[in-house]
This record gives C-alpha cells, structure tokens and sequence, in this order.
C-alpha cells in the first residue's frame, strides 16, 4: 500500500495553509507594536517621560511577528530572489535549482541554527532567564522559545516545498506552476 500523489501534494496543501494561518495570525500583533512606538514617542517627547519597557515589547513583538511569519513568506516565495534570472529558466530547472540550493545551503545551516538553539532554549527555561540589559529585566526564556518554534515551522514549510520541487522536477512538467 503506497501513498499516492494526490495524498503527497494534499499533505502539502495542508502545510501550506498553516504556514499562512499562523503568519496570518501573528500579523495581528503589529497593531500592539505599533501602539506601543506611539505610546512611547507620546510618553518619551511630549511629557519627558520615557518608559522603561517599551524598547523591550518592541523587539520582542517584533521579532514574534517576523519569525512567524517567516514560514508563511516561504510558502508562498515571495522572499527576495533574483528573479531577473531565475524567471527566465523553466519552471522544472526553478524547481532543480531550488532543490539543489536548499540541500546545499539552506539545510544544512538551519538545522545546525536549530540543533545549537535547542539546549540554550531549555537552559532558559530551566534558568528562568531575564534579560540582562535594561532597568526592569523581562523574561526571555518565552521569547527564546518562540524563536525556535517559529524556526521549526519555518524547517516544517521547507521540507514542504522540497517535496513539492521534487514533484516538479520528476513530473517533468514545464508547463507552468511548480505543482
């Protein structure tokens, strides 16, 4: 009993899907991190009054919209590129270009990024470490995690769209869209 191509490239679909509903999700924090800018240039240049804390939920929102989101930008390649020649190729020679490079060089360096990140986020925890820089010190052990959940999502999306340039390089299907 094997699987069959419809069941692969619907597995694929269903990754897809939630690599855009979480970034999708996780965009909605921009409105907080936009309010908390603003509240601080009030704070900061109308009444001289700067806040300790909002230079910390700034990079910490930030970084959580933008490491969830990351997988959702692969999902649907609208990372940079250079397109000015890539586009010019086939889309099966795209599709073994692709693959080529993410076994070469995209990979190897984030399973590497992920299997050193992986102690230091359970120390973290364990330590229940805050950050050693500020006034107020927050807690970054969530902040590590959700680092390292965003990049396991991310790795999740990537094996997606290796299996579909695999698809597309063995159908031979120059036609159009990489499956």
């Amino acid at each position: 009993m094997g699987v069959t191509l419809n069941e692969v490239l619907a597995v694929t679909k269903f990754v897809d899907r939630i690599s855009r509903k979480i970034g999708k999700l996780f965009s909605w924090l921009l409105i907080p991190l936009v309010l908390t800018m603003c509240y601080e240039i009030v704070v900061r240049y109308f009444f001289n009054s700067p806040t300790m804390w909002s230079y910390d939920c700034s990079y910490m929102l930030s970084s959580l919209v933008l490491i969830m989101g990351i997988a959702w930008v692969h999902a649907d390649r609208s990372h940079v590129n250079v397109d000015i020649f890539i586009n010019k190729f086939s889309p099966r020679l795209r599709s073994g270009l692709n693959l080529v490079f993410s076994l070469v060089l995209f990979f190897p360096a984030w399973v590497l990024i992920l299997w050193y990140m992986f102690p230091d986020v359970l120390y973290s925890w364990s330590i229940q470490e805050r950050a050693s820089t500020g006034t107020w010190q927050p807690i970054i052990y969530p902040f590590k995690l959700w680092i390292f959940i965003g990049l396991a999502i991310l790795m999740l999306q990537a094996v997606n769209e290796l299996v579909k340039d695999v698809i597309a390089v063995v159908r031979n299907d120059d036609t159009g869209d990489n499956v």
